[in-house]
């Protein structure tokens, strides 16, 4: 009892759909999620160093506030002087 040469030839059309339907949902599986997570990373690496690069520069010493906390130390240490001879003079 052997199957029809039919039916042999349709089985094997069925399949072979099924086969290129499992190869279209892989590549569809590639663009659909994993490209997406590539382009996410990639973003998310960018704004990373962006971030980074931000930070290394708030972390250096601003000139301004350098030189600011200078004229303090010079101005408490001139008004601790400034102390001490009034205080020797009274």
């Amino acid at each position: 009892m052997t199957e029809p040469p039919e039916k042999k030839q349709d089985e094997d059309v069925i399949a072979a759909v099924a086969d290129v339907g499992e190869d279209v949902l892989r590549g569809l599986s590639f663009l659909l999620f994993t490209l997406p997570r590539r382009i996410v990373a990639g973003t998310l690496d960018g704004a990373g160093d962006v971030l980074h690069g931000a930070a290394t520069m708030l972390g250096k010493d601003d000139p301004v506030d350098t030189r600011v906390g200078e004229l303090d130390k010079r101005l408490d240490s001139l008004e601790k002087t400034n102390t001490r001879s009034s205080g020797t003079s009274s």
